[in-house]
């Protein structure tokens, strides 16, 4: 079985099968076989519109494809099959369907598909439906001689194959050729021609035309076709001849192949004219006082020429002109890329060409302007035109002729993002000129520190009058200033109120209930007090009936209870003198010395940081806790694990400077280093002639020449030559400058380091 692509025809004849909707088989264009696939002629085959005179189809052939051909009855076929039909609906019935084929004759006929059998005078072939393989079908046999094929089965008939009959433009011609074995006739126009065996057939007769050409066969005389003529290792030429009747093509007009030369004649046929590589072309040079070019000889319009270039003196082109292998050396390159600058479109190499760089000698990428004067920032003196130069501008770029600096930073405020120095900048800090201002922690200062638009949020404002108490003068409101209110957060106590019996001091006299009765002295007056000592247990149930103790605390669970005993730890302390009354501790120890014992003291060392995570990693040490400022003395101050971060470390030894006695770690203390912050420095350095005193002596430069001296002169007019060759001429008493080398000749000299007159 042979498989076409999507919708091409299977070739019976010179034409081919196709069928409706090439893929769908329902109703539409009818499938058409066409020229000899389906030719009525008995007579003989038609190729290309005429007769070519080959055998009578008898109806007993079969197909290669189908050489089992039983010849089944066609009443074996639907009863539609070979009726006229107008489309594919009319070739069907409940248990086929088939196909409604024009044949070339112009009738319509429907047919069925196959396997391998089909009625006598049918082959089974294959056509394409759309889909990746044929569908074969029944069709009618015919001759088959000189119809184009690939392979033996596309020749339908038994017995006739596929061969090579000339060729077609410059290539095999397959064609299909009826066999003559059995002694038929050919038929005009044909003769029968012994052919070579091929795989899996033997030796065979087949009918060729005479002119051995299935194209000039039957064409009128005059006919041309597409001829070659080769020479191996050299080319193919291609012309044409002509078909002459039975002569066959005639009269090839190619040109012989030949090698290629420059003569603007394609020789070898390839399509190209003198082509380089395939002609002997040598280097070459032209030659003058300036240098040498090398080239290669060249055939142009069939003529061999030097294409070397002619030196000329080096000019900024970007090309070698005087052939010496470099570009436009020793010339003007500003950027050093190696492209002069009269031919280097960005003489800066910042990326911006110089017909836009505003500074084009200049590196400055981002073409900055600040003054928008068209020179660049990078290379103009005062890039803000604000009057001041750069050099001394605490805003370089942005105007500020005030040169106002809030901060003291050195950077003006004008270009400052944190002009208050306090780390914050806007719009996290709503007021960029108040330090206190625009933090995470909110103060009661009466200003909105951490700029959220509230001021002083989650402090107390006892009276509600929107003051926090922190700034209020008279928290409850109840006309006594909180500096004589004894109690300033309550508005029922004040020096106007009058005492009552409710445990208060209502009046802020100092007294609570008094002028009221209080029988257990408790300073509980009787009105209010349940129990002798108004701690809400009865006496004989209170383990200390004559002290208040609600909750009848018994720290070491002796009799009485704290509320009343002297000793509420039972540590030996008397609770007047101990200073943890309920932690048991002998030995009083209290770090911070404040009211608290350690063993009861959330906070040891008095930092206001209770121990713990968060707060305070060492309570020990008051200089120690979580959010502390970091200072230089080898302690973690801020507790985030790095000791005395941010200060310096000269010698890089992991020991900060103001705690190291070796800041640059020359093996001297800084106490005994005249220079502690360099290494270089110390009393074991070499002195050397640099302005510093290298071995700390006290004396700077000891041993080295001066730069100048002064020196007089006795005479009035006095001249002479110094060493290098200097004329000297000096007045009497002026003062004279002598350099490295001292001035010599009659009548003076000079000693380093002082001057003298000769005698």
């Amino acid at each position: 079985m042979r498989v076409t692509s999507p919708c091409q025809l299977l070739a019976f004849g010179i034409a081919s099968l196709a069928l409706a909707a090439c893929g769908d088989g329902g109703a539409g264009t009818t499938p058409v076989v066409t020229g000899d696939a389906i030719n009525s002629d008995t007579g003989g085959g038609d190729v290309g519109g005429k007769d070519t005179g080959n055998p009578v189809d008898t109806g007993s052939e079969t197909s290669g494809t189908d050489s089992g051909d039983t010849g089944t009855p066609i009443d074996e076929y639907p009863e539609w099959f070979g009726q006229e039909c107008s489309d594919n609906s009319q070739c069907k019935d409940d248990a086929v369907t088939g196909f409604c084929v024009e044949d070339a004759a112009g009738e319509q006929t429907c047919t069925v598909e196959c396997t391998e059998n089909c009625p006598e005078g049918y082959g089974c072939a294959g056509v394409q439906l759309g889909g990746a393989d044929p569908t074969f079908v029944c069709v009618k046999k015919t001759s088959t001689n000189c119809n184009p094929c690939e392979t033996d089965g596309d020749c339908i008939h038994e017995g006739a194959r596929c061969i090579d009959i000339g060729e077609n433009a410059g290539a095999p011609d397959k064609r299909c050729a009826m066999p003559c074995d059995d002694g038929q006739a050919c038929g005009e126009g044909y003769q029968c021609v012994s052919q070579e065996p091929s795989a899996g057939a033997g030796v065979a007769s087949l009918c060729v035309p005479t002119t051995e050409s299935c194209i000039c066969f039957g064409e009128t005389d005059g006919t041309t076709r597409q001829c070659s003529k080769a020479q191996e290792g050299v080319g193919t030429c291609y012309g044409t001849e002509t078909c002459e009747g039975s002569q066959g093509w005639v009269g090839c007009s190619a040109q012989d192949p030949a090698a290629e030369s420059c003569n603007n004649i394609d020789d070898d046929c390839d399509g190209k004219t003198d082509e380089a590589e395939d002609l002997s072309l040598t280097a070459c040079e032209k030659t003058n006082d300036v240098g040498t070019c090398s080239g290669q000889n060249v055939c142009e319009g069939g003529t061999v020429s030097c294409n070397a270039a002619t030196p000329v003196a080096e000019s900024c082109n970007g090309a070698d002109d005087d052939c010496d292998g470099a570009t436009d050396e020793d010339l003007d390159d500003n950027d050093g890329d190696g492209t002069c600058d009269d031919q280097d479109v960005d003489d800066d190499g910042d990326g911006t060409p110089d017909e836009t760089d505003n500074c084009d000698f200049t590196t400055n990428p981002d073409q900055a302007d600040s003054d928008n004067d068209g020179i660049g920032d990078a290379c103009e003196t005062d890039c803000d035109n604000d009057g001041d130069l750069d050099a001394v501008d605490n805003c370089k770029c942005v105007p500020n002729p005030t040169q106002v600096d809030f901060d003291a930073d050195g950077l003006g405020d004008e270009c400052d993002d944190d002009k208050d120095g306090d780390g914050i900048k806007p719009p996290v800090d709503c007021n960029d000129f108040d330090n206190a201002v625009g933090g995470v922690v909110e103060l009661c200062d009466g200003k909105d520190n951490t700029c959220n638009g509230v001021v002083d949020e989650g402090f107390p404002d006892t009276d509600g009058d929107q003051l926090k108490d922190c700034l209020d003068d008279d928290d409850d409101n109840d006309g006594d200033p909180d500096d004589v209110d004894c109690s300033p957060n309550n508005g029922d106590v004040g020096s106007s109120e009058p005492e009552i019996c409710d445990g208060i001091d209502n009046n802020c006299d100092g007294n609570t209930d008094e002028g009221f009765p209080d029988f257990d002295e408790d300073g509980t007056c009787d009105g209010i007090d349940t129990d002798q000592d108004d701690d809400g247990f009865t006496n004989d149930k209170d383990n200390c009936p004559t002290v208040p103790n609600p909750d009848q605390t018994n720290s070491d669970q002796d009799f009485p209870g704290d509320a009343c005993d002297t000793d509420k730890d039972g540590d030996g302390v008397l609770n007047t003198t101990d200073n943890c009354p309920l932690a048991a501790n002998s030995d009083q120890t209290n770090l911070d010395g404040d009211a608290l014992g350690d063993a009861c003291d959330d906070d040891d060392d008095g930092d206001g940081k209770p121990e713990g995570s968060g707060s305070d990693c060492n309570d020990k040490d008051a200089a120690v806790y979580f959010g502390a400022v970091e200072v230089c003395d080898d302690k973690d101050n801020n507790c985030n694990t790095t000791v005395d971060e941010g200060f310096a470390d000269t010698d890089g030894d992991q020991k900060r400077d103001c705690v190291d006695d070796d800041d640059d770690g020359d093996g001297y203390p800084d106490d005994f280093d005249c220079a502690p912050q360099s290494a270089l420095i110390n009393p074991d350095a070499p002195e050397t002639c640099d302005g510093f005193d290298n071995n700390c002596n006290i004396d700077i430069d000891e041993g080295c020449p001066p730069t100048s001296v002064n020196v007089i002169f006795p005479s009035a007019v006095v001249t002479g030559t110094t060493a290098s060759g200097l004329k000297l001429t000096l007045s009497v008493g002026v003062p004279g400058i002598v350099g490295t080398v001292a001035p010599v000749g009659p009548g003076y000299g000079v000693d380093w380091g002082f001057y003298y007159t000769l005698p």
